[in-house]
């Protein structure tokens, strides 16, 4: 993961926590949070068409994942 990719994940980390858990606009994002259950993925797609290939991975990963290590995923594309 990039230097960049990093700073993108602690950005959407703190509007989280900030924003969607401060302002308690999901009463379910707390919880996860807390327990580190949220996954964070940075999307590089330059096309509509990759963009979607990212997010079916990530539903897929989602899909198989142990609810207890990972409860929701958060794709990220800054561009």
């Amino acid at each position: 993961m990039s230097m960049e990719h990093d700073t993108v994940i602690e950005d959407t980390r703190n509007w989280l926590v900030k924003a969607v858990i401060g302002l308690n606009l999901c009463p379910f994002a707390k919880g996860v949070h807390v327990k580190n259950q949220v996954r964070y993925r940075v999307s590089d797609a330059s096309t509509p068409e990759a963009l979607l290939e990212d997010l079916i991975e990530e539903l897929t990963f989602l899909r198989d994942a142990d609810p207890e290590e990972v409860d929701t995923t958060l794709l990220v594309h800054p561009g």
